[in-house]
């Protein structure tokens, strides 16, 4: 098992390696704001322990975040391969009958696999959920609630899961054990009195907001989505031709009692389906939400596995590379890349944090936003002359959802006093050729880029 282990392992990392440079940038925003975190944490060492970079994230990315963008996504590569490598040992503990199943079965997760080339916090989770799991079921019960500890570091959710560790623990230990869940947050704390000298750093600036309330949707439709959404998506969280087996997986686990990997990722549904249902925290039932507990998934499936898994496998990984081509605003960097060529301003204010990277220059304290004409028209106003303003407004998405633009004219800013430098429209299509049918549903990508310079 260990040569086809290190055999599956490497094929897996030399593909998302070269996805990494085929694919520059990533499928959303998230992504490349993280990542610009950790390339200027060195500058500005808040940002190693502000909740909105997560610590620990920033804390590992931070030196490959130095040496730039690509290898910093790499890292992200290597960093799902070891969470595959630590399900396996995972599934072992647990006495699975092909432990190594849940290596596949984890890497050619449909959302998991997308994030993989990507500066996002969820595969660091996974590797983390992993290694928890890992030591849970070889009895460590105390070193998987420390690793548990360091789930809120990552992500938010963090504070579920690493709570559902300690009642999972708790029935096999004394209660005071899990003081132990503390040691992540504890950690996380002094760091942040260290580096800022404000013992309530973290409090003043974690998102207390809670979200702005949907025009389009009244709360009982609001309610549904968020309630629905999951089992709609699930076939891209595991693939569709693993679901069935992941099905059988739970049906397994439930009867055998093994209650903990059910919880993670039931309990992570139902939290992110509330928080949509109730419009709090500026939360949604995105996909990505249950990419970092994909480890608690590939168990149940690798537990339910009937037949021979090579052809479902090898379609799954076919469907998950397919995902990654075909998402569009991937593909906006091109874009971006033609319009700034050549181009070194003083100042610079975008509409997107690719600019920023391919400029390698400094983050902003604000930058345009979606809709809300009067606050840009201050934005921009408010500008040093030397500013240039990078402005995409890109459409295409699933079911040709429209372009949201930013408000501002040409008449706008030449009011604020810019001049119009640079505008073209560009039809980013996908590197395969794939039928116009599937195009036309809405996974084409138009972009218009227009420079205005103060």
């Amino acid at each position: 098992m260990d040569r086809k282990l290190a055999a599956l392992l490497s094929g897996y990392i030399a593909v998302g390696i070269a996805l990494c440079f085929l694919y520059p940038d990533g499928s959303e925003q998230d992504g490349p704001t993280h990542f610009y975190f950790c390339r200027w944490a060195w500058k500005y060492p808040h940002f190693f322990i502000a909740p909105w970079p997560r610590p620990l994230f920033t804390v590992l990315y931070a030196f490959p975040a130095a040496l730039g963008y690509l290898p910093a996504k790499m890292l992200s590569v290597f960093v799902t391969a070891a969470a595959a490598w630590q399900t396996v040992l995972a599934a072992m503990e647990m006495g699975l009958e092909r432990p190594w199943l849940a290596a596949p079965i984890l890497l050619v997760s449909p959302v998991l696999f997308l994030l993989s080339i990507e500066t996002m916090t969820e595969p660091i989770f996974a590797l983390l959920l992993a290694v928890a799991l890992r030591l849970y079921y070889r009895g460590s019960l105390t070193a998987a609630l420390v690793a548990a500890s360091f789930f809120p570091t990552i992500r938010p959710e963090g504070f579920l899961l690493a709570l559902l560790f300690a009642i999972a623990t708790v029935r096999r230990q004394p209660f005071w054990k899990v003081l132990w869940l503390g040691t992540g947050c504890a950690a996380c704390l002094a760091a942040s009195w260290i580096v800022t000298r404000d013992p309530m750093f973290l409090v003043k600036t974690w998102p207390w907001n809670s979200g702005k309330p949907n025009p389009v949707m009244n709360p009982f439709t609001q309610s549904l989505l968020g309630l629905a959404t999951y089992p709609i998506v699930s076939p891209l969280i595991v693939g569709p031709l693993v679901l069935p087996f992941t099905i059988l997986g739970i049906v397994r686990f439930v009867r055998e009692r093994r209650w903990l990997p059910l919880a993670l990722v039931f309990g992570s549904i139902l939290l992110y389906s509330s928080l949509t249902a109730l419009n709090l925290f500026a939360a949604n039932a995105s996909l990505r939400y249950l990419a970092p507990v994909v480890p608690a998934l590939a168990l149940m499936t690798a537990a339910g596995w009937r037949g021979r898994p090579l052809v479902p496998l090898a379609i799954s990984a076919v469907f998950a590379v397919a995902l990654v081509d075909l998402v569009p605003p991937s593909r906006d960097v091109f874009a971006f890349r033609d319009a700034l060529n050549g181009r070194r301003p003083a100042h610079l204010l975008a509409s997107k944090m690719t600019p920023y990277i391919l400029l390698d220059h400094e983050p902003p304290p604000v930058s345009l936003r979606p809709s809300d004409r009067e606050g840009n028209l201050e934005l921009i106003r408010s500008q040093p002359p030397g500013t240039l303003v990078c402005q995409d407004v890109g459409w295409g998405w699933f079911f040709r959802r429209p372009p949201r633009g930013y408000g501002l004219t040409d008449e706008d800013y030449a009011a604020a006093g810019y001049r119009k430098v640079f505008s073209r429209d560009y039809d980013l299509r996908p590197r395969f050729p794939w039928p116009k049918a599937l195009l036309d549903l809405g996974l084409y990508r138009r972009q218009r880029i227009d420079l205005y310079e103060k």
